[in-house]
């Protein structure tokens, strides 16, 4: 609610076009969201993490249930940047 008040008060753009583009930005984040959880799936089928990963042989199961219990990419804990946002 902040971030609507101070880009309100800021006037760096109409907040209107959020308005009149909700569908879009709606669908974009459907689309990643997909897209993402699809690169989890290849990620913890191909090179998982830890040995804490499983594959049932159901893609959709393993795909919505996931493979991998903590995904890491590197340094990064994709589990907790997702969770904690």
């Amino acid at each position: 609610m902040s971030l609507v008040l101070a880009l309100h008060y800021s006037e760096l753009f109409p907040l209107s076009i959020i308005y009149d583009l909700l569908g879009e930005i709606l669908s974009a984040n459907c689309v990643a969201s997909l897209v993402f959880c699809l690169l989890l799936y290849i990620k913890g089928a191909l090179a998982p993490s830890s040995t804490d990963h499983h594959i049932s042989g159901n893609f959709i199961f393993d795909y919505f249930w996931g493979v991998e219990l903590y995904p890491r990419v590197g340094a990064l804990d994709l589990k907790m940047l997702v969770n904690c946002r």
